[in-house]
């Protein structure tokens, strides 16, 4: 699939609404389950949770192209959505795509499965949405 030159910027915005909205959802479902669930138990269903949201994220800008940048954070979304697809779940390389964990917004390590939080998706997704709207936003 060839890059995408520019997203409609109601696009991207209706991008971040999703998000917020969705993140929002999540911490009312976290704090409705604390009642019923053990916390292992909802911290199992938050990383699944939170891998989804950031699988949809890739999926939404999928013709953004590459950014030869480590740690940028289309690479950073493209990588952890890779590894949520993964049967294992582990963070990998992928092939075409740079990155450097020191220079990541999570700084999630090649070879551990990751650990998401509700605040770290939403820094990670903020800053590729802000990427998006600065070097594709049209």
């Amino acid at each position: 699939m060839p890059a995408v030159r520019g997203y409609a910027k109601d696009y991207v915005e209706a991008a971040r609404a999703r998000l917020d909205a969705e993140l929002s959802a999540h911490a009312k479902l976290r704090k409705a389950a604390a009642h019923s669930l053990a916390e292992s138990e909802i911290q199992a269903l938050e990383q699944g949770r939170l891998a989804d949201l950031l699988i949809a994220l890739d999926a939404r800008f999928t013709g953004r192209g590459r950014v030869a940048e480590d740690g940028h954070p289309f690479n950073e979304v493209r990588v952890l959505a890779a590894a949520a697809l993964a049967a294992d779940g582990i963070v990998r390389s992928v092939r075409a795509v740079r990155y450097d964990p020191a220079k990541a917004v999570l700084g999630l390590k090649i070879g551990e499965p990751p650990v998401l939080t509700a605040a770290g998706v939403k820094r990670l997704g903020i800053a590729f949405l802000d990427a998006i709207e600065g070097r594709r936003g049209a």
